[in-house]
């Protein structure tokens, strides 16, 4: 790979860093100026990083956008910002598709955030998970994605 793509990887990397930060420092300021009390911790978790999701992936998609539009863009940069955002679009099918089978079994609030290399579902529970409902979890999981259970992160939100 030559110099100049490595940098502008390196490039594109720092701008999505610096934008899911100021989205980060953006969502946090929004939160911190409502005027209505209401129980944060628990009750908007899951609403928060819907949205925090949607607003990162969005950026994120203007950014592939932007240099698979651009001129100055090489054929090979191109590529792999299609690629990229083929993967982004397809971890978002795969999230909801995820999210509305668990949920269908009886879960009120489940986010799913799908990775190449993970799947973290984070799920309302006032304790820890039984064996059952990992594994009923785990089985959507493993029959939609073929991941076995290494690939999975459960994470039980009270």
């Amino acid at each position: 790979m030559s110099k100049k793509k490595k940098i502008f990887i390196i490039a594109v990397m720092v701008v999505l860093l610096v934008v899911t930060g100021y989205l980060n420092i953006m969502l946090n300021n929004k939160a911190n100026d409502q005027t209505t009390t209401v129980n944060t911790s628990n009750a908007d978790f899951f609403v928060n990083y819907r949205e925090y999701r949607t607003d990162t992936r969005d950026a994120e998609l203007l950014l592939l956008d932007a240099i698979i539009n651009s001129t100055s863009s090489t054929q090979e940069e191109i590529q792999v910002a299609k690629d990229k955002k083929e993967e982004i679009q397809a971890n978002l099918g795969l999230e909801f598709a995820l999210e509305s089978k668990i949920m269908a079994k009886g879960y009120n609030e489940v986010v799913v955030a799908c990775s190449s290399d993970m799947i973290d579902v984070m799920i309302r529970s006032a304790s820890e998970l039984e064996d059952a409902q990992v594994a009923q979890i785990v089985d959507i999981i493993e029959a939609e994605t073929g991941k076995g259970i290494d690939y999975i992160n459960i994470i039980p939100v009270d």
